[in-house]
């Protein structure tokens, strides 16, 4: 493995975290439907809560291509995500641009953070 995609990123984060965050196959890189899957069906489960006010660790849901959600960045402060793209490393970038605000889903918190 060369490294996380995105969805591999929250998962090593919000584990250390102590969150139990769902993995496929043992993996921590997927492909775009697979990861669009765990997203839908973690949306969905009932350790995530839909909340309107971002803080440090919540989960920003994004919509970039044909799925529904598909890209996800950990908010480490309002405004500031940590997330990696294909081909990228992990880095900082600001989800209240137009580039990312047009594409958010929404922001979700793990009950473990609640």
């Amino acid at each position: 493995m060369d490294g996380a995609d995105c969805y591999g990123l929250v998962y090593l984060v919000l584990s250390h975290r102590g969150c139990a965050v769902p993995v496929h196959g043992g993996e921590y890189s997927l492909d775009v439907a697979e990861t669009s899957s765990l997203l839908a069906d973690g949306i969905k489960a009932d350790c995530w809560r839909r909340v309107e006010i971002e803080k440090p660790f919540d989960v920003a849901v994004f919509k970039r291509g044909a799925f529904p959600a598909d890209h996800v960045g950990i908010v480490v402060r309002p405004r500031t995500m940590l997330h990696t793209q294909s081909g990228d490393v992990a880095h900082l970038e600001n989800y209240r641009t137009r580039k990312w605000e047009r594409r958010l889903v929404g922001f979700y918190r793990h009950e473990a953070l609640s």
